[in-house]
């Protein structure tokens, strides 16, 4: 099984924070037969920085048109 993961922005605190708990979560995750997958629209370059500075260690895609989020129903306009 995926679990597939939406962020919107990479190493912004609240994003770290989410992407780090995921990452800490890995043992369990893969014990339960999970593999995990981040999206957000941020560039691969980009992505690939946060994952290196924060050792992620899963895969990061780049959605940057919104397609795949707006798919799964997870972005719209930011409410607070």
């Amino acid at each position: 099984m995926l679990l597939v993961y939406f962020y919107p922005r990479a190493d912004t605190p609240g994003c770290t924070t989410q992407a780090c708990s995921v990452r800490d979560a890995g043992r369990e995750l893969a014990k339960a037969g999970l593999r995990v997958v981040g999206i957000s629209p941020d560039a691969p370059a980009d992505q690939k920085r946060f994952d290196g500075k924060f050792k992620l260690g899963f895969p990061l895609l780049s959605d940057p048109e919104h397609r795949i989020a707006e798919a799964y129903g997870s972005w719209g306009e930011k409410t607070s």
